[in-house]
């Protein structure tokens, strides 16, 4: 589910797959019928929302009672030692701790809506397998982030990433660190009816 008709268009340019579908709709407005997921997972999109209570709503109007929520995610006062290029375009951070709800808001917005937390984890991903590869993949501008920097800070930040890759001696994974929530679907009626 994407409201974006563009990353719709290029999710299903990449995928082969014909078990899997894109519907256009939100977090606030899942086209899909009640009771119809078992699983939901929420990856990296938690900051886009317009209303995590709606949302935890929805989703709770399409899990199965017993089935879970699952979001891997960058939270509000947990962002500074998460991503790398943080290092790089010091206004990134700023803009991502203004726009990224704590976890304890999305705890609570959950709950009141007929959650269960079962799991609050943080977790380590690879990103790059070194910083040549992770300059190429920034250079692209694929977070969010980017676009919502000015185009000098941009472009000093990559400049400084470059030269980092350019030295590095011994290339090493870059990693990244994000959350990982999960919410049990706790049955019952609905609580927000």
């Amino acid at each position: 589910v994407e409201p974006s008709d563009k990353m719709r268009s290029i999710a299903e340019s990449e995928c082969d797959d014909s078990r899997v579908s894109f519907l256009k709709g939100s977090a606030e407005s899942i086209p899909l019928t009640d009771d119809s997921c078992d699983v939901a997972w929420l990856s990296q999109v938690m900051h886009h929302f317009q209303n995590i209570n709606a949302a935890a709503r929805e989703l709770k109007r399409i899990i199965r009672p017993a089935g879970f929520v699952i979001i891997r995610s960058n939270f509000k006062g947990r962002l500074a030692d998460s991503s790398r290029y943080y290092d790089f375009f010091p206004t990134g951070l700023e803009v991502d701790e203004s726009r990224h709800p704590t976890i304890e808001h999305v705890r609570d917005c959950f709950e009141e809506n007929g959650f269960r937390l079962t799991t609050l984890e943080t977790v380590e991903q690879i990103e790059a397998t070194n910083l040549q590869e992770y300059t190429e993949r920034i250079r692209l501008r694929t977070y969010s982030t980017f676009e919502l920097i000015s185009e000098e800070e941009f472009e000093q930040g990559l400049a400084k990433l470059q030269h980092a890759a350019d030295i590095e001696k011994t290339p090493k994974p870059v990693t990244a660190k994000l959350d990982l929530l999960v919410f049990e679907h706790s049955g019952g009626p609905d609580v927000s009816a």
